[in-house]
């Protein structure tokens, strides 16, 4: 199992769940480096405006609103205090006006919400919780900078299948990363990927070109049909014409439709995908690469950088 497919694919899930709130997800984005401007209904609750305001690096719009959330009193024990979420947008905003507040935070909850409030604001705690989990040894392990240079493939592994939000995610995804870091061959991950992409951004290009000369060639074979035809009718234009008032609009809507079904080459058409597959090595043939070669390539030396 490649972990970073299994992490991308459980990052898109998580970031399409719909039981995960915006103010979760935009949360996450500010973690990750990767703010996104999240809709602000002016309906939603003042603190997930604020939230939603914060982790999308638009401070300055909801200072007022900052300002009056601090002084409102817990309403049955619901305060901005006990959400690790909230109160990070809070200390972000002023992490001195939020400082007991976070360290008292830091006392009552779990490692990964530790190693996460120490990321955002270091050394507001220096006394971190036993783990729990897995995910929580995670954690530690890189608040405390001593992650396992081995077995720390079983250890994520293990973490992976006691994800349930973004929050467990991106504790194993900082795992991850940073096992990538100290891994001797690992450090070229990144290129690998980068390599990867590219491939797949020339393939696709490659693809696009081959389908558009394909359109292109049909319809130019096509064309010459409608001439024949045309002169035949011109020929005979005293028996065709009564026909041809009847069939006219339904002959030049096949003849349309027939050109635009095998432009676009369905892909039911498993000998156009044969052949279309076939043109693509060739293209690539042509440039000194063998296609099926270079991915099996890149695959290796991917799984290699998890040894």
């Amino acid at each position: 199992m490649l972990l970073i497919y299994e992490l991308k694919k459980l990052r898109h899930s998580l970031l399409n769940n719909s039981n995960l709130s915006p103010k979760e997800k935009a949360f996450y984005q500010f973690l990750v480096d990767e703010p996104l401007n999240y809709p602000i209904k002016n309906n939603s609750a003042e603190i997930e405006q604020i939230c939603l305001s914060v982790f999308s690096g638009d401070l300055l719009s909801k200072k007022e609103l900052i300002a009056t959330q601090r002084k409102k009193q817990p309403i049955h024990g619901m305060h901005y205090t006990k959400n690790l979420v909230e109160l990070s947008a809070m200390g972000i905003d002023d992490v001195e006006l939020e400082r007991k507040n976070l360290q008292s935070y830091c006392e009552r909850c779990s490692t990964r919400e530790f190693y996460v409030l120490n990321s955002l604001f270091p050394d507001i705690s220096s006394n971190p919780p036993q783990p729990q989990g897995t995910i929580d040894q995670i954690a530690l392990h890189l608040y405390e900078n001593n992650f396992p240079q081995e077995g720390w493939k079983s250890l994520l592994l293990r973490g992976l299948y006691e994800v349930s939000d973004l929050i467990d995610f991106y504790v194993i995804e900082q795992g991850y990363q940073r096992a990538m870091d100290d891994n001797p061959i690992a450090h070229r991950t990144k290129d690998i990927i980068y390599a990867r992409k590219i491939l797949v951004q020339i393939v696709a290009k490659t693809e696009r070109r081959a389908k558009l000369t394909f359109k292109i060639v049909s319809v130019l074979l096509v064309a010459p049909t409608y001439y024949w035809l045309a002169s035949l009718i011109i020929r005979n234009w005293d028996k065709a014409e009564p026909i041809m008032a009847v069939i006219q609009p339904l002959f030049y809507l096949i003849g349309v439709l027939f050109i635009i079904f095998v432009g676009f080459i369905p892909n039911r058409i498993k000998f156009l995908n044969f052949l279309m597959e076939n043109v693509i090595d060739w293209v690539f043939r042509r440039k000194g690469l063998n296609r099926l070669e270079l991915k099996e390539t890149l695959d290796r030396l991917t799984y290699q950088s998890e040894q």
